[in-house]
C-alpha cells in the first residue's frame, strides 16, 4: 500500500484514527483506521487487499498486466498496475533502491520527542556540547551525540522494525542503521539504541521513561570521565 499520511503523523494518531492511503490500481485517495492499517501491514494474507480501496480494484489489478522499461536499467518487464508507482517501475528492489538513492530530494524529520528532548538537554546541561542529527563520515547520522562523553543516542519508532512504508523502505533503513553501529563501534563512541515502537501514547508524557533512561546514561557516564580525571 502506498501510505500518504506524513511518517510524523503516522506515529502520533491513535489507534482508530484514519490513515491516509493511495489505491495501488485507480490512484484513489481513501482512508482506513491506523489499526487496520498496520494490520494489514502485519499480516502476510492481507497485506495485498489493504493495497487497494476496494475488491473491485484489487480484481482488476490481478487480471491486467503491463509491459514497462524499468526505470533504472531500462529492460523490458511485464508489472500489473499495482506495481507501478507514477509511471515508474523497476525489474528489481536493488534497481529501485539505486534510482530512489540518487533521485532522493528529501532528508529525515525528527520527532517531537527528539525537539523535546534537546530543549530539556539545554537546562540540565548547559555546558555540555551535545549535538543533534549529526551526521557521520559514512552518510549517517546519529539522533543525538555527546562528543566529550563518546556517547551517542538513536530514538528508534515503529519505521525502525515495521514496513510501515513498504519492505524495500525498511530494509534502507536497517541498513542505515547497521552502518551506524558499525561506525560507533570503530570510533569507540557508545551507542545506545532507545527503542519507542511500542508506545502507544501519542503525549510527550507517555515517553517520560525514554527520556530519564537517556538523561541516567549521560548522568553515569559524566561520572565515569569525573572519576577517571581525579
Amino acid at each position: 500500500m502506498k501510505i500518504i499520511t506524513s511518517q510524523e503523523d503516522f506515529q502520533t494518531l491513535r489507534s482508530r484514527q484514519l490513515i491516509e492511503l493511495e489505491c495501488c490500481f485507480c490512484s484513489k485517495i481513501f482512508t482506513r483506521p491506523k489499526n487496520q492499517v498496520m494490520a494489514n501491514i502485519k499480516a502476510i494474507k492481507n497485506r495485498d487487499n489493504g493495497r487497494f480501496c476496494s475488491h473491485k480494484c484489487w480484481d482488476k489489478s490481478n487480471s491486467i498486466k503491463i509491459e514497462i522499461n524499468c526505470l533504472y536499467c531500462q529492460i523490458k518487464i511485464i508489472r500489473p498496475p499495482s506495481h507501478i508507482k507514477n509511471g515508474k517501475a523497476f525489474c528489481s528492489q536493488s534497481h529501485a533502491a539505486r534510482y530512489n538513492n540518487a533521485h532522493k530530494t528529501k532528508g529525515c524529520r525528527r520527532s517531537k520527542f527528539e525537539i523535546w528532548i534537546e530543549s530539556q538537554f539545554k537546562n540540565i546541561y548547559p555546558d555540555l556540547d551535545i549535538k543533534y542529527n549529526f551526521r557521520l563520515d559514512n552518510s549517517c547520522e546519529l539522533d543525538i551525540y555527546i562528543p566529550k562523553l563518546k556517547l551517542a543516542f538513536e530514538i528508534n519508532g515503529v519505521f525502525h522494525y515495521q514496513p510501515i512504508y513498504g519492505e524495500e523502505k525498511l530494509n534502507k533503513i536497517k541498513e542505515r542503521d547497521s552502518r551506524k553501529i558499525a561506525y560507533c563501534q570503530a570510533n569507540s563512541i557508545n551507542l545506545h539504541t532507545i527503542n519507542i515502537s511500542n508506545e502507544k501514547s501519542t503525549k510527550l508524557e507517555g515517553f517520560l521513561k525514554y527520556f530519564e533512561l537517556i538523561k541516567t546514561i549521560t548522568n553515569n557516564q559524566l561520572l565515569r570521565i569525573k572519576d577517571s580525571n581525579l
